[in-house]
């Protein structure tokens, strides 16, 4: 007797998982890194290399607790002319001893007398030099026609100290050694505390002291004959003079805080810091206030991309109230955003921990948001870069990760859909946020239990997690895994049925490989009890001779007990059997067209 049975349109319904597509895209920035990318000399801010000293100074003033910390004033102001000659006290930043400068003032603006060290004059500085330098200062820059650094700086960040009794600043043009040997890095320019107390104080353990409030510019490698080497001296010059402001109110900041000023500085006189902001995104896994004199380059990217957000956040005399503030550090700007109320009131619930977390997204957000936490006036600004890129349908397995004090890591999935994460700690200050770009929402992430991004590979092309350390002290661990996208093939409901075939016909199902995935099952609508044999092929291309090329599942008989109604069929349809390979000890390959 000749068995046949009516099939439903042989309905398939394929899922296909990803294998991952793991990009690891960070790469840690190194001093060494920095110069190999770069051809040409490029400035550094010296500062922090006098850190050390400067602190040995404050520890003296510890120590010794009836000394006088801020030092009397000099008898007698200057009164330089032009064409008086000086010699200087100079730091070698190579040996850290200091050394004679003999100088002569070339130029006196309102705000500054202008000294050259003579062998440089009509050499590697020029009558033109100066004449730039002393307009800058005093009257105009690039984000002000009108106002100069001195007058910008100050409003900024409050007035300079003044232990000489004249107002003007000394701005000594030298060639700073620093050990420079022809390529890459040279600094570009420092201030030193020192000068701020009598030669010869016991605070100063035996340090050179020219008493008076002076910073130092270089001009060998800096070229301040051309306009690009005047733009970085100025920039060096708004940098120094707000470091030399932050000692007179602060002198215990931290470094981090500190230079993050001063790199403001710079660009609120309107020179570009696009590069340094574009540095930090390499590396999100530092400890925000963490600073290395070593290899200072992340660092002081971090503290310019903070300190502008800052800036930003809190426009009205933020940044003077926080070089005003005797606290430092996390205390610093707690302390100084409760007592920012009168000039800018402060949202409730806005603190330290609020604006790091909101910082950390408005990095990856920044112009895809209507949210004014998440952008910044500034631009061009570039993303940081995830850890990891997941790429297309996967299953993940479980990933371990480390999170430094007050660092991120970011994570980016993409081109899927129907995502499901799980992110695991122990540790309380690991906090997650993800960012479904796309049209931009932010949501939070439940640690320990499962986490689908609604309308991922819909509504939304991307998500990237955002996973911070809160904490200001210690390292936290996570774990994430995945469940990839599923690809399939039908609606699942039933259009259809297929005639009845005579014992030895065929029909023939072909479905188009997706590269790097599996078959992970295959169902089927019956209309009535049964059975049918079902076998996977590789597809062959040609429906011509024949379309079976290797097999991929030997034939099996695929059973059916139950029955359904006729046409028009429910829905959702009730007879449905299902081939599960998951647990198949053959993986299954559809990355090639294959048929069933």
């Amino acid at each position: 007797m000749k068995n046949t049975y009516s099939l439903i349109l042989v309905l398939l319904l394929i899922t296909a998982k990803g294998v991952p597509q793991t990009q690891i895209v960070a790469e840690y920035l190194t001093n060494q890194s920095i110069i190999q990318e770069h051809t040409k000399l490029y400035p550094i801010p010296g500062s922090h290399l006098l850190r050390d000293k400067e602190e040995n100074i404050q520890a003296y003033f510890k120590q010794n607790p009836n000394a006088q910390k801020l030092a009397k004033q000099r008898n007698a102001v200057w009164n330089f002319s032009v064409g008086d000659y000086q010699q200087w006290w100079a730091t070698n930043l190579v040996t850290y001893n200091e050394y004679e400068v003999s100088s002569t003032c070339q130029a006196i603006g309102d705000n500054c007398y202008i000294f050259v060290e003579d062998a440089l004059w009509n050499n590697r500085v020029t009558e033109n030099t100066v004449n730039s330098i002393n307009e800058a200062f005093n009257n105009s820059t690039p984000a002000n026609p009108s106002k100069g650094i001195y007058q910008i700086d100050l409003e900024t960040f409050g007035d300079p100290p003044d232990v000489d009794l004249d107002h003007r600043i000394i701005i000594l043009i030298l060639d700073i050694k620093d050990g420079f040997t022809g390529s890459g890095g040279y600094v570009a320019g420092y201030f030193y505390s020192a000068n701020e107390y009598p030669n010869g104080d016991p605070a100063l353990g035996g340090t050179k002291s020219n008493y008076t409030e002076i910073y130092y510019i270089d001009a060998d490698p800096a070229d301040l004959t051309t306009i690009a080497g005047l733009n970085d001296g100025m920039a060096t010059t708004a940098h120094e003079f707000q470091h030399m402001i932050h000692w007179r109110w602060d002198d215990e900041e931290t470094t981090f805080v500190n230079e993050g000023c001063s790199m403001i500085a710079e660009h609120i006189c309107g020179y570009d810091l696009e590069y340094w902001f574009n540095l930090y995104q390499n590396d999100t896994n530092r400890y925000l206030f963490y600073w290395d004199d070593d290899d200072p380059f992340p660092d002081y990217a971090r503290a310019a991309l903070w300190t502008l957000y800052l800036c930003e956040q809190f426009p009205n005399n933020f940044l003077k109230e926080l070089v005003a503030n005797q606290f430092t550090g996390i205390s610093g700007i707690d302390n100084t955003l409760e007592n920012h109320l009168p000039n800018l009131p402060i949202p409730p619930g806005r603190n330290f921990n609020t604006i790091f977390k909101d910082w950390l997204i408005a990095n990856y957000v920044n112009g895809n948001s209507v949210d004014e936490r998440y952008t910044y006036q500034y631009s061009p600004l570039s993303k940081p870069i995830p850890i990891y890129t997941h790429i297309g349908s996967s299953d993940l397995s479980e990933k371990t990760e480390t999170i430094n004090p007050l660092s991120a890591h970011y994570i980016k999935f993409s081109d899927g859909n129907n995502l499901s994460m799980v992110f695991n700690s122990t540790n309380e200050s690991i906090n997650i946020k993800a960012i479904k770009i796309g049209s931009t929402v932010i949501e939070d992430v439940p640690i320990n239990s499962v986490y689908t991004p609604e309308g991922y590979g819909t509504t939304f092309s991307e998500v990237t997690f955002v996973v911070y350390n809160s904490s200001s002290s210690q390292s936290a661990t996570y774990t994430y895994s995945a469940m990839g996208p599923e690809i399939s093939y039908d609606d699942g409901v039933p259009e259809g049925y297929l005639q009845s075939l005579a014992q030895g016909d065929s029909i023939a199902v072909h479905f188009e490989g997706k590269l790097n995935t599996k078959l992970d099952s295959i169902r089927m609508a019956f209309r009535r009890p049964g059975a049918i044999q079902m076998g996977i092929w590789k597809f062959t291309g040609s429906y011509d001779t024949s379309p079976f090329g290797d097999i991929l599942w030997e034939p099996d008989s695929i059973p059916s007990s139950d029955s359904t109604t006729s046409y028009p069929y429910p829905e959702p349809f009730n007879n449905w059997v299902t081939v599960d390979f998951t647990d198949s000890t053959d993986v299954i390959d559809a990355s090639e067209d294959f048929i069933i």
